[in-house]
């Protein structure tokens, strides 16, 4: 069984400002200092993870943007490099050369959850980010578009879905700072463009429900502890200590509720992985087809 890695560093930082992110660039200002900290402590997991010979898949889910820092394009460089790692999938907001990193990576084990941020596109950032996913489509990447299910954002939601290639699975992120924050017009109207849209706007009682974080998914961390998940502190085991250190079979999730696509995904009710097959961590269903 490939282990599913779900992988963040410490680093808090974005090239962008939207305001629904609590780690924009207006919010999180960064000292040089903690960038060079981080590209020794990636450098040491990408390192530890060449000596481990389990399969394993990366699914890269930073706060908020990685790859349009050059350390982080190499980091994946290596990782797609390595035998035992069957898969990257990395979110971004793709504002970075993308025909440079493609030439130099392994793009069969590529896979990209892309995002679109309408605020902080400027005059033709969205033609940029059109030739990228045409980019992408051109040379076999799998990949996803996604955006954020403000009110603000419907109309580039359905923009984006008039445009991309039907083959492209556009997912819209509920906005769930504001309890009850859609009116049933609105569901319906993004229901018709991302049809798994209710599996994403929940927060689903998932105290005492079988979820397979911790059996077929793991958080690593830039210290190499591991977790269950992003939302559940126990720290299972170190890589540099214990090697992949994963339990042998699905355990009752001990949190109240569970909010998120990175936390639902593994609860064993909702049936994530048979919707979603392979391609779990980059958000493609196995049987997309585009809505009318």
């Amino acid at each position: 069984m490939t282990l599913l890695v779900l992988f963040r560093t410490r680093l808090e930082w974005c090239n962008y400002t939207c305001w629904y992110c609590p780690w924009n660039a207006t919010a999180q200002r960064v000292p040089a200092e903690e960038f060079q900290g981080d590209e020794a402590r990636l450098r040491r997991i990408v390192a530890r993870v060449a000596e481990l010979p389990r399969d394993v898949e990366f699914f890269i889910t930073p706060k908020a943007e990685y790859l349009v820092l050059p350390y982080w394009r190499n980091a994946v460089r290596d990782l797609l490099a390595l035998p035992q790692v069957r898969r990257v999938t990395v979110q971004t907001n793709l504002s970075f050369d993308l025909p440079a990193f493609l030439d130099t990576v392994d793009s069969s084990k590529l896979a990209l959850w892309t995002t679109c941020h309408p605020t902080e596109l400027p005059d033709g950032g969205l033609e940029s980010l059109f030739r990228k996913w045409n980019l992408l489509l051109a040379r076999g990447v799998r990949f996803s578009v996604g955006i954020v299910g403000t009110r603000e954002n419907l109309p580039s939601m359905h923009r984006l879905r008039a445009r991309l290639d039907p083959r492209i699975y556009l997912w819209v992120n509920a906005y769930q700072r504001e309890p009850n924050y859609y009116t049933p017009e609105e569901l319906d109207e993004i229901r018709g463009v991302d049809p798994l849209f209710d599996l994403n706007n929940q927060n689903f009682p998932a105290l005492g429900r079988l979820c397979d974080a911790g059996h077929r998914a793991l958080y690593l961390d830039d210290e190499g502890n591991l977790r269950r998940c992003f939302f559940v502190g126990e720290v299972l085991g170190n890589l540099f200590r214990d090697g992949w250190v994963s339990h042998e079979a699905a355990r009752p999730c001990p949190k109240e509720s569970c909010h998120c696509y990175v936390g639902h995904m593994h609860i064993v009710e909702l049936g994530f992985r048979s919707i979603y097959g392979e391609d779990l961590a980059v958000r493609i269903p196995a049987a997309w087809s585009p809505p009318p």
